[in-house]
């Protein structure tokens, strides 16, 4: 699928950990987006916190993950230097779409 001609590639930098226990570097880096026009590529990085999806079921924590991917992809709008022909929302539609069919049981623990 194409969402413009400014970006070839979309990457999601996904980080999850202990955010509070690992400082301000790694917190500050919630928000970090890089739009590398040369390579045509945007960088979004999304980051969940362990001790809040730990105790989450399979499911949960997926939704979390997909919200977190919607909301690097969204956050787009933001960024400094934005891609002149990228259409993120749809972009972002599309995705939402795909989770949206995605069966998390497929992928739960057997009790």
């Amino acid at each position: 699928m194409s969402f413009g001609d400014s970006i070839d590639e979309f990457l999601f930098g996904f980080e999850i950990g202990e955010l509070e226990e690992w400082g301000m570097w790694f917190t500050s880096m919630s928000n970090y987006m890089s739009y590398r026009p040369k390579n045509k590529t945007f960088i979004s990085v999304g980051q969940l916190d362990w001790k809040v999806v730990k105790h989450l079921s399979t499911s949960e924590q997926l939704k979390m993950l997909g919200d977190t991917l919607i909301s690097s992809i969204e956050r787009i709008a933001t960024a400094k230097r934005k891609p002149k022909d990228f259409d993120h929302m749809a972009l972002a539609q599309t995705v939402r779409g795909i989770l949206h069919s995605c069966e998390p049981s497929l992928v739960e623990a057997s009790a």
